[in-house]
């Protein structure tokens, strides 16, 4: 019979590739999501406590992962802007790429999303989380989500358009 600790552990490593996509598809960049995964497992073994048993294991790895992400994220805009006004004379901007400022304009209209929307559509989009897996995380029912996810995809088209 194994032990909780190692059935936990066991259940965290099954998940280990769903965290990885997610983080790909925030970071863009497969270095960088394993490492964000790292510190996602490193923290999940740290708070095993927190982690209420039966409650979706998955969906609280991805919201330790996303808040890491956002953590890294502001960390890394500080620094920048603290070298930029180190090494870049006021008034000079650097070159930018199209594709770049295309993501960012992508980003912008998810980031403008109402969170009801928004959630579910990375958590299925980019975590490829199922939609019972969103519904129990969000309180909600299987078509409830479908309907959030459809809404936030019209709304993307839209702003496109």
């Amino acid at each position: 019979m194994k032990k909780p600790e190692d059935e936990f552990l066991s259940k965290v490593v099954a998940l280990m590739p769903r965290l990885r996509n997610f983080a790909i598809g925030l970071c863009r960049d497969a270095v960088e999501a394993d490492d964000l995964v790292q510190e996602t497992v490193l923290r999940a073994i740290q708070s095993r406590r927190s982690f209420q048993t039966g409650s979706n294991l998955g969906a609280w790895m991805m919201t330790i992962l996303r808040n890491c992400f956002l953590s890294d994220m502001r960390r890394s805009q500080r620094a920048r802007l603290a070298l930029s006004q180190i090494v870049a004379p006021a008034g000079v901007l650097a070159a930018t790429q199209e594709s770049a400022l295309q993501l960012q304009e992508v980003a912008r209209h998810i980031a403008g999303l109402p969170a009801a929307q928004r959630r579910p559509l990375l958590m299925i989009g980019v975590a490829e989380a199922s939609y019972a897996e969103v519904a129990a995380h969000c309180g909600c029912s299987v078509g409830t989500v479908k309907s959030r996810v459809s809404r936030a995809r019209q709304r993307l088209v839209d702003a496109a358009g």
